[in-house]
Formats: structure tokens, C-alpha cells, sequence
């Protein structure tokens, strides 16, 4: 074999080993975009999580702040009474 035939050999050796490598390195670049896809969901979900707590946080401090300067006014429009009974109207 000559040293053209072996040289040309190493290059086509070099060649597959490369496009292996290649071929690897793009799936690990998709399995990375996917991961990174995946976090950024999960990042908008949380967003979402947060403000649902926040809001919650703001309900219940209006609700308190409410119901402190007026124990009725929380359910004063579910058209309930919250007076004790009167005993004489009851059977």
C-alpha cells in the first residue's frame, strides 16, 4: 500500500469520526433547545403561580382590612342576615 493509499484511508477515517461527532453534537443542540423550552414553560407557569398567590394575598388583606372596620361587610351583599335570630318570630 502506498503512502497516497494510507493518507487517503486516515482522511476518510478522519471524515466519518468527524460527521459522528457532528451528528452527536446537533442532537445534543436539539436535546438542549428542548430542556431549554421545557424550563421556559415551566418559568411562565410559575410567573402565573405568583401572581394567582399575590392576588390571593391581595383578596385576603382587603377582606381582613373589611371585615376589621365592619365585621358584616364581608357577606353584607350575600343577601344573608347575620343578626341572631329574633325568638319570638321563630316555631
Amino acid at each position: 500500500m502506498t503512502w497516497l493509499a494510507i493518507a487517503s484511508q486516515i482522511v476518510a477515517v478522519v471524515r466519518l469520526l468527524l460527521s459522528q461527532v457532528e451528528g452527536r453534537r446537533a442532537e445534543a443542540a436539539r436535546q438542549h433547545q428542548k430542556s431549554v423550552g421545557r424550563q421556559e414553560a415551566l418559568l411562565e407557569a410559575l410567573k402565573d403561580v405568583q401572581k394567582f398567590l399575590d392576588d390571593a394575598a391581595l383578596a385576603r388583606e382587603r377582606a381582613l382590612r373589611d371585615l376589621s372596620h365592619d365585621p358584616d361587610s364581608l357577606h353584607a351583599d350575600d343577601g344573608f342576615k347575620r343578626s341572631a335570630p329574633d325568638p319570638d318570630t321563630q316555631t
